[in-house]
């Protein structure tokens, strides 16, 4: 007996040494400590929290596979690939079951470079959940980095096939079938993906790369320029589980305007509130906890906010111009211009600042400066074409029509015109007396947008107009500014 008791107390030394002792599968398996957070490398306090609470969540409980998950997912989607391997690998080693976690610990492998030991580990989920497309087109991206381009195809074939509206997939798709000198068929592939999708940066890059490798310079040309700042970016569900742990200061706020792009105020609030203790005089950041109450229309909360970032930040032109946009959104023109001029006084090139000065002269009636504002704001953002619009239209007003004519057609040539530089091309050809000039101008509008409503409008008056017109083609009454139209 003794010596069994000896024995045992040998064995529970062994197992201190290297960590802490756990049956998997039946079986008693040594695992070692979670590793720490690097004190060097994570000085970021949100960061630092986030990481020291699931590592004691760890070490509080081993033996709980989910506390190890999590604590790896921190790691990977704060910069810390290494870091999660060993995690993740302490997670498949008490879950050996789990697709997911051989799931993250292939992503965290390709991460740190080991993208062969990526692809192996890859196939353990896949072998564990097959039907799951994103492991199938990850292991294809993969393939193609090792040169391994026939395989790369056929992984993303069966991505595809498994998820046939997954525009991940059929983005892989088309790089392998590029790799594979197979451009024409991604080509087919991507502008179905970009159909209706403008906004959609990195897809119209692949497109314009498929154009230009199927010898399309035009098209290549029109594509890129849509992909403008696009960046690679490859999602997937089990792959975004880890972006809720990005706790960075920058990466919160990224995520943060990610959600006020799709429309998601209050979970903007949600990423933005917890950050103001950490920096409570941070201009930008007070500026855009103002913009998702303003999008909510919380007046008074983004007043408030707006008015903290102007006492702390009196030189800040951006606080001054957000809350003329308050002030703009709630009818108080008088005001909104107050703190527009003061914006305008601390940075005249800020594009934005102009037009809203331009919209509200407009509003007073004030012609001929609102026309000065917006040749500021295109002078500034040469490649807005709704500038030209607005433009064009204080033009009109003004009577102005050879003018008009030249800035809206100026404007239909650009990329992205919206249908109102086809109607406003319309309409001041119409005061010149080109009708039918002016009713292809229309009927091009009604194309790219059938119920914009100042349509219906632009066809009234030209009607109108027509039937004004004598004989000998003159016209019988003076022309008036009925025909313009109205402000967006």
């Amino acid at each position: 007996m003794k010596r069994f008791a000896l024995i045992l107390v040998v064995l529970l030394v062994v197992a201190g040494a290297v960590g802490f002792v756990v049956r998997s599968r039946g079986k008693v398996v040594a695992l070692a400590d979670p590793p720490a957070r690097p004190v060097d490398l994570v000085t970021d306090p949100v960061i630092s929290k986030l990481i020291d609470e699931a590592f004691g969540a760890v070490v509080r409980k081993p033996y709980d596979p989910e506390r190890r998950l999590k604590l790896g997912m921190i790691y990977e989607s704060n910069k810390l690939p290494e870091l999660a391997v060993t995690c993740y690998e302490q997670f498949v080693t008490l879950d050996p079951e789990n697709a997911k976690g051989w799931f993250h610990l292939a992503t965290a492998r390709e991460e740190i470079g080991e993208v062969a030991s990526a692809v192996a580990t890859m196939d353990r989920s896949i072998a564990l959940k097959g039907d799951y497309a994103p492991s199938h087109w990850r292991k294809g991206l993969w393939l193609l980095e090792l040169g391994r381009v026939d395989e790369a195809v056929m992984a993303c074939e069966v991505a595809v096939r498994i998820a046939p509206e997954d525009v991940y997939a059929k983005m892989a798709m088309a790089r392998s079938l590029m790799r594979a000198d197979r451009s024409s068929d991604a080509v087919e592939i991507l502008e179905e993906v970009v159909r209706g999708r403008a906004d959609w940066g990195y897809a119209w890059q692949l497109l314009g790369t498929a154009y230009r490798f199927s010898h399309r310079a035009e098209d290549a040309k029109a594509a890129f320029a849509k992909s403008i700042g696009a960046e690679p970016e490859w999602i997937d569900g089990w792959y975004g589980d880890i972006l809720q742990y990005r706790a960075g200061y920058i990466d919160v706020v990224r995520r943060a305007l990610k959600c006020y792009a799709r429309g998601e105020y209050e979970e903007m609030l949600g990423l933005l509130l917890p950050l103001r203790s950490h920096r409570p005089d941070d201009v930008a950041l007070l500026n855009n906890v103002g913009q998702a109450y303003l999008a909510l229309g919380r007046f008074r909360k983004a007043a408030d906010v707006y008015g903290e970032a102007i006492r702390k930040h009196p030189d800040h032109y951006g606080a001054y111009m957000n809350m003329a946009s308050l002030h703009y959104r709630t009818k108080q023109p008088a005001r909104a211009l107050t703190f527009l001029n003061k914006s305008i006084e601390l940075n005249q090139g800020v594009s934005k600042a102009h037009e809203m000065r331009g919209m509200i002269l407009w509003g007073q009636g004030l012609f001929e400066p609102a026309l000065a504002s917006m040749d500021c704001a295109y002078g500034l953002d040469a490649r807005n074409p709704d500038l030209l619009v607005w433009r064009g239209m204080l033009q009109c007003e003004l009577k102005r029509f050879s003018d008009a004519v030249d800035t809206f057609e100026q404007a239909v040539e650009m990329d992205g015109a919206p249908a109102g530089a086809y109607i406003g091309l319309g309409l001041a050809r119409m005061e010149l007396g080109a009708f039918d000039a002016s009713e292809d101008a229309l009927d091009r509008g009604a194309l790219q947008e059938p119920g914009n409503p100042q349509l219906r409008t632009a066809r009234e008056r030209l009607k109108v107009l027509r039937g004004l017109v004598n004989d000998e083609g003159e016209r019988e009454v003076e022309t008036n500014d009925t025909g313009t139209l109205e402000q967006g």
